[in-house]
């Protein structure tokens, strides 16, 4: 039986970028299985949204079995009016393109929160975790219904989250968060507000039990850009960069932190350009800066001491413009050139995906042009949007470069 789906509401503007990905993935089947190439997704599905409704994020459970979404609703000007989670089950709502139309599942009712991102299944497929920006949410799955939310509680300040981790293996997640500045009453002079006891917050959660682990205040010159967690959840990674333009050139912008005590293990210098993730063997991989002007790498260093294990590098133009990781941290994902800029979206339609642990080449993806894109366990599929992608991993390439 179908899991019930559950809505969250929001109340800003923010669907022009969705949909235009949604747009350039509604290709003609003709059009697009004749552009692709020897190295073509598998097979394609979709798993359509109600009418009215574009798919902004998607999740694939570790089993396969069910299909997490979160749907944005537009109004006539094409603005974000709300957004929705809901949870399909993949065999019965999501059809491969050239079988014909898959069925459209029924509309949801969303009541109340804001902003919802970070998308993820736990590791044992029971959960869905999520942030709207003010707390973390926790769903169970079958029936769908929140399981727990839990807030970052601060003193004095509301906090806002900025950045969201989860462990592979086991239900532990971290947040960075941030004071959010709440302005005073509509006519009402203004006075003097204590100071943030924070200006960046690091802290980990135990999902089963809402409990906080570890925390990290880090230094107000200190603005972190990337999280990423071990599978066992006793790590983070923490990409950081610096107000001050000559600390940037000098100091360690690559954090390891104890998620149980917040205590920082070590830091290094590797030029990183904010992207991380923990790979199965305990390395840190990272999109970072290569020697040439405009150059991107990507490094796989040794959490320990900073080495470097690993360099994938591309000579293609505008090759590695972001990094992301499979949902079970054994692949990296990456484009290998930028297809389409769209205001603050980039599109692309060729991918790498590379082994963490060895750095090697294990699969060339030639696609439509994606947006939005994330690698499910295994890299068996690239999700886009509404659409799933199913991927042959039969190495290329030892080289590391394609």
């Amino acid at each position: 039986m179908e899991p019930n789906r559950l809505g969250f509401r929001v109340s800003c503007a923010r669907g022009v970028v969705n949909l235009l990905a949604v747009c350039l993935l509604a290709l003609p089947l003709a059009a697009m299985a004749a552009d692709l190439p020897a190295h073509a997704p598998r097979r394609v599905y979709e798993c359509p949204a109600p009418p009215g409704v574009e798919v902004a994020e998607a999740a694939l459970s570790p089993d396969g079995r069910y299909v997490a979404q979160m749907v944005v609703t537009l109004n006539d000007n094409g603005q974000a009016v709300n957004e929705t989670v809901r949870v399909l089950d993949f065999n019965l709502r999501c059809a491969p393109l050239s079988g014909g139309a898959a069925k459209k599942p029924e509309s949801d009712v969303p009541p109340n929160t804001s902003q919802p991102f970070g998308l993820r299944f736990t590791a044992d497929g029971q959960n869905l975790l999520f942030s709207d920006g003010a707390a973390l949410h926790v769903l169970r799955i079958n029936p769908l219904a929140e399981a727990r939310t839990i807030e970052v509680a601060a003193r004095d300040h509301p906090t806002r989250i900025a950045h969201l981790a989860l462990a592979s293996d086991v239900p532990i997640a971290a947040v960075l968060a941030q004071p959010e500045r709440v302005p005073p009453p509509r006519n009402q002079s203004p006075r003097l507000l204590k100071r943030p006891e924070f200006e960046h917050l690091f802290r980990a959660y135990d999902l089963h039990t809402g409990e906080a682990r570890g925390q990290l205040i880090l230094p107000h010159d200190a603005f972190p850009v990337g999280l990423a967690l071990s599978a066992d959840g006793t790590r983070a990674a923490i990409s950081v960069s610096y107000s001050d333009q000559a600390a940037n050139a000098r100091e360690p912008d690559l954090w390891i932190v104890d998620t149980g005590s917040g205590a920082v293990l070590n830091r290094f210098r590797v030029r990183t350009l904010g992207q991380v993730v923990f790979t199965r063997n305990g390395a840190v991989a990272t999109l970072a800066r290569g020697e040439g002007p405009e150059k991107r790498v990507i490094k796989i260093v040794d959490a320990q001491n900073g080495a470097v294990l690993h360099q994938i590098e591309s000579q293609q133009e505008g090759a590695l413009a972001l990094l992301l990781p499979s949902d079970d941290d054994r692949y990296l994902l990456a484009p290998l050139h930028r297809s389409v800029e769209v205001f603050v979206s980039l599109v692309f339609d060729e991918f790498g995906v590379w082994d963490a642990a060895t750095g090697q080449l294990a699969a060339r993806v030639k696609t439509p042009p994606l947006a939005n894109v994330r690698l499910s366990r295994g890299a068996g599929f690239l999700l886009s949007v509404s659409r799933m992608l199913e991927l042959d991993l039969a190495p290329e390439s030892n080289s590391g470069r394609p």
